[in-house]
Parts: structure tokens; C-alpha cells; sequence
């Protein structure tokens, strides 16, 4: 085999590198077709059926769970609210002394009083007398007064040696009473006999129709006020025997719950209680009264506690139409007020006032206008308390008044 040249050699390496370098280039196409007809071969080929689905077994509606009841939260027990006490019953009653709205028909008395209380026509002011108290006996409970005239026309008086004067008022004076808040008249007095058992009934007659309450000569009252039932009991002294005074205010015991007597006794003009008074006050007590109060002096008399229950011997004058100018003319208001169990009417406290007043308005005291009127200086009501626990000194227990030693 002949030698080959350098240059033969040379072309003979650069032909072999073409080849290779063809050889190449022809499988990269080889490779890039067939990676191009797979790839085609995948993106046409036709989606796989879908697998059979089992029709599905029907299977009972189930009941459904009933909701169960929401559990309780517990809470706290609550403390019971206490009931409240029953309020107490406060009743406050005021007495006045001697009330005689007329005069002593058989002197100038009656025409004066009718003088005073009218106009010049004859026409009757039924406001006039306790114009100035109106108020105090509007605000109370009740008012007690002791009625000493009996209201009548009539002539046929009682012709008696003792009877010195006949105190006899219009029947229309009444209006005077109802008018001013007056609720029960004591009738229990030597003047109501002036006329007899007539004159009584009469004006029995005359203060049922006005319904006005009254006791004493055998008549005794009860009022119902609150829902408690006081009770009133009078006394005339001369005319009535201790046994029947005793069972009179033992029978109102057992009737009432509070138990007023009123008591028409001592001696007139006579400012200290006479022993019999002091003895039949205190007895008064004993039987069951809760309140005595007195009359007839015509003058105020001491007060004294017994047993926690008071005793006022004499209210002196009150409206007054049997004397035109007496000497002493100073009265007072006497309040007592009671208070009580609601439930069992039981008294479980009292307590008292006293008013002082004079039986006139007229300022200087000159005459008796039958007007009575509250002290409005309180160095004149101060002088009335003290003269009212001077005449009390003696007594064993008296009332003090005034507040000092």
C-alpha cells in the first residue's frame, strides 16, 4: 500500500470530521422528530371512558334526633323580702270645756249671745264662735266638747230652787257644732237638766239628726275612726252612783279600744281638785278609761298621770254664753293623741298638748265676746302652763307643763 502524503493525510482528518459532525447534526434531528410525533401522539389521543358507576341502594330516612332540652343553669335562691311592720295608728282627740252657745233664758245672758252671734237683721253667723279654733278642731281626730245649754224653744223649763239660771239655746245653734268639726258632745252636766227629761230628749233628738255623737245620762257613744273604736262614757258626779259610774266604764272597756270619760264635777270657782275628784279620777282608771277629762268649775284645775293615763280635772270655760265679762277668763285645749298596734288595737304610746287660749278675742279682756282664741304671746302662754302646774303641785303625780323643775 503506497505512503500517503502530509497533505493527503490532512484532507483525509477533515473529511472524517465533516462525516462525524453530519452524523451528528442528522441524529439531533432524528431525536427532535421523534420527540415531535410523541408529542403529538399524546395530545390527539381520545379521553378514556369513565368506569361504570353503581346505581345506589336506597337506604330509610332516619328519624331524626329529637333537641335535647337545654340543661338548667342553676341560680342562686333569692332572699325572701321582709315584710314590712304595719304602720302604727295615730288618733288624736281634743276637748274643750263648757260650751254654752245660748244663755240663762230668764236674764239678759240668751238675748245677748243671740246679739252677738247675728247681724242686724237677725241673721245667725254659725261660723262665729270657734272661728278662731276651726282649724286646730279641723286637724284632729275628734272633738269633744261638753255641751252645757240645752238647744230648745220651749218655755217649760224646770221650776226647781236649785235652779238659779236656765241655759237654754236656739235648736239652730247646732249648725255652730257641725260647722266647726265637732264630733261628740258630753251631756252629762246639771245645765242639761234645765228642762227635764224633755229638754234631754229634745236635744238628744236634735244632735242625732245632725250626727253628732253624745253621752252621759244613761247614753254612751262609739266611733269608729282608723278601724278603732273609741269609746265615750258621761258622768254627771251629783247624779250618778259609783256602782253605776264603775259598770258604765267597764262595759265601754269591753266595747272599745280606747275609752274617754268625761267627767262633769268639783267645785265652781275652786281651782284644786276636790278629794272625791282626785278619788273617782283615779277610779275612772282602774275601771279602764285611758283619758279623764273634767268640767263644771268654770275655772281651770291641775292635771296629774296616773297609771300612764292622764287626768285633766277641769278645762275651765270654753265658749261661754252665760257670763258677759268673768273675772277669769283663761281656758285651754287639751290634745291627746293615742298610738296603736294595727293589729291588735293595743295603745303602745300616748302623748299630749295643751293650748292656752282665753275665752275671748276682745285684746284688752274687757268682755267676753264668746269667741275663744289661742294665746298668741308666748309670754302669756308660758304664764297659763305654769298657773296650770301651780294648781297641779299638790297632786301626787302632776303633769309638768313647762319643761323646768
Amino acid at each position: 500500500m503506497a505512503k500517503l502524503t502530509k497533505a493527503q493525510r490532512r484532507r483525509r482528518k477533515q473529511r472524517r470530521r465533516m462525516i462525524r459532525g453530519a452524523m451528528e447534526i442528522a441524529g439531533l434531528l432524528l431525536l427532535a422528530l421523534v420527540c415531535f410525533l410523541l408529542w403529538r401522539g399524546v395530545s390527539n389521543a381520545r379521553p378514556a371512558a369513565p368506569a361504570a358507576t353503581a346505581a345506589p341502594t336506597l337506604q330509610p330516612t332516619p328519624e331524626p334526633t329529637p333537641t335535647p332540652a337545654p340543661t338548667p343553669i342553676p341560680t342562686a335562691t333569692p332572699e325572701p323580702t321582709p315584710t314590712p311592720a304595719p304602720t302604727p295608728i295615730t288618733i288624736t282627740l281634743t276637748a274643750v270645756g263648757d260650751c254654752t252657745i245660748g244663755g240663762d233664758m230668764r236674764g239678759s245672758s240668751e238675748e245677748r249671745f243671740f246679739n252677738e252671734v247675728s247681724d242686724e237683721d237677725g241673721l245667725i253667723d254659725y261660723d262665729y264662735c270657734f272661728k278662731n279654733v276651726a282649724s286646730i278642731f279641723g286637724a284632729d281626730d275628734i272633738t269633744l266638747v261638753n255641751l252645757e245649754v240645752v238647744l230648745t224653744d220651749s218655755d217649760d223649763y224646770l221650776r226647781r230652787e236649785d235652779k238659779k239660771y236656765i241655759m237654754r239655746g236656739k235648736p239652730e245653734y247646732v249648725n255652730m257644732l257641725t260647722g266647726s268639726s265637732v264630733e261628740v258632745c258630753n251631756i252629762a252636766n246639771n245645765h242639761m237638766t234645765d228642762f227635764g227629761d224633755a229638754g234631754i230628749e229634745e236635744t238628744v233628738a236634735l244632735l242625732e239628726k245632725n250626727d253628732l255623737l253624745y253621752c252621759g245620762y244613761g247614753y254612751s257613744s262609739v266611733m269608729d275612726v282608723k278601724g278603732v273604736k273609741v269609746g265615750f262614757v258621761g258622768i254627771n258626779y251629783w247624779t250618778t252612783r259609783e256602782g253605776d259610774f264603775k259598770a258604765q266604764i267597764e262595759t265601754m272597756r269591753e266595747k272599745a279600744d280606747i275609752v274617754i270619760v268625761s267627767i262633769h264635777w268639783g267645785t265652781e270657782l275652786e281651782y284644786y281638785p276636790e278629794d272625791r275628784q282626785q278619788i273617782w279620777g283615779k277610779t275612772a282608771v282602774d275601771c279602764g278609761a285611758d283619758l279623764v277629762v273634767g268640767h263644771h268649775p268654770h275655772v281651770i284645775e291641775g292635771m296629774e298621770e296616773y297609771n300612764g293615763v292622764n287626768i285633766v280635772y277641769s278645762l275651765g270655760n270654753f265658749c261661754f254664753g252665760g257670763n258677759a265679762n268673768p273675772k277669769d277668763k283663761d281656758t285651754f285645749i287639751y290634745q291627746h293623741t293615742f298610738t296603736l298596734d294595727p293589729l291588735t288595737k293595743e295603745i303602745i304610746d300616748t302623748d299630749y298638748t295643751v293650748i292656752p287660749c282665753k275665752i275671748t278675742s276682745v285684746e284688752d279682756d274687757s268682755r267676753n265676746n264668746y269667741q275663744p282664741t289661742p294665746i298668741a304671746s308666748k309670754e302669756d302662754q308660758k304664764r297659763l302652763l305654769e298657773k296650770i302646774e301651780y294648781y297641779s303641785r299638790k297632786l301626787k303625780n302632776p303633769l309638768n307643763l313647762t319643761g323646768e323643775e
